[in-house]
C-alpha cells in the first residue's frame, strides 16, 4: 500500500476515532449531569420540602418560592453561590445553610432541570 493510498484512509480513520470519542465524552457528561440532578433532588426533599415545592406546584410555607420558581428567577450558579456562602437565600425565615461544593453540585444540577427553556 502506497503512502498516498494510506493517507486518506487513515484520515478518515481518525477522523472517525474523534468523532465518536466527543460522542462518547458527551454521553458521559450528560450521564453524570443527570445523576448530579437526581442526587439534587434527593437533597431538595431531605432538607427543603418542608418548606418549598421541589418541583413547580405550591410550597407548603406561604414564602418560599417553589424551586422551579427559583431556579427560574435566579440563574442556578448564582443560587449556589449563596449556598456555599451560607447566606440568607429565600423567604425570611429560611434557616441558613452552609453545603459543601458537591451537594452545592447536585443542588444547582437539580435546578437546571427545572429551568425553563427559555430561562
Amino acid at each position: 500500500m502506497s503512502c498516498s493510498t494510506w493517507g486518506p484512509a487513515a484520515a478518515g480513520g481518525l477522523a472517525l476515532a474523534v468523532a465518536l470519542g466527543a460522542c462518547t465524552t458527551t454521553d458521559h457528561a450528560q450521564m453524570e449531569e443527570a445523576q448530579l440532578a437526581r442526587e439534587g433532588r434527593q437533597l431538595a426533599e431531605t432538607y427543603c420540602a418542608s418548606c418549598h415545592d421541589i418541583d413547580e406546584g405550591t410550597s407548603p410555607h406561604p414564602d418560599a418560592p417553589s424551586f422551579a420558581r427559583a431556579a427560574n428567577r435566579y440563574p442556578p450558579d448564582m443560587l449556589g453561590e449563596a449556598f456555599a456562602e451560607g447566606i440568607q437565600v429565600g423567604h425570611p425565615d429560611m434557616p441558613v445553610f452552609e453545603m459543601d461544593v458537591p451537594n452545592i453540585e447536585r443542588l444547582t444540577a437539580y435546578l437546571r432541570t427545572l429551568r425553563d427553556e427559555d430561562g
